[in-house]
Order: C-alpha cells, then sequence, then structure tokens
C-alpha cells in the first residue's frame, strides 16, 4: 500500500530508544514514505544506529545537524 505519510523525528543522545523507534515505525500497517531524520550532533551512537537502519530501507532522507539545536519533542 503506497503511503503519503512523512515523518520528522528529531534525536539527540536517544541512543537506547532510536532502533525501537525507527522499528516501531516500519511495522505501522500503513509505513511512511519517508522519514527525516534530525541527528542534533549526538554524542554517543545515536547515528550509527540510524545510519544502519538507513541502509536497510529504501525512501529515507537523513539530515545531520552538526550543532546542538535543543530540538525537542
Amino acid at each position: 500500500m503506497s503511503s503519503d505519510i512523512s515523518v520528522i523525528l528529531p534525536f539527540f543522545n536517544e541512543k537506547s530508544s532510536a532502533e525501537k523507534t525507527l522499528n516501531l515505525l516500519y511495522q505501522q500497517t500503513i509505513p511512511p514514505k519517508e522519514i527525516l531524520f534530525i541527528d542534533s550532533n549526538s554524542t554517543d551512537e545515536t547515528s550509527h544506529i540510524i545510519k544502519n537502519f538507513i541502509n536497510n530501507k529504501n525512501l529515507i532522507t537523513w539530515k545531520i545537524y552538526k550543532t546542538n539545536l535543543n530540538i525537542y519533542i
């Protein structure tokens, strides 16, 4: 089923929950067409986890900011 859903996920040092969050997104009845990741210069393994996830999926957009922009959910 085709989707027009886009998801924006800001991350900052979310190593403990990043993989679970990403997997839950793709277990939805209608998975998103794209995910925009915003990693606000994490100092843990968050970027590595996200990059590994991206390598296994198609239609994913990745954006990394080099400074902490204090983005909160």
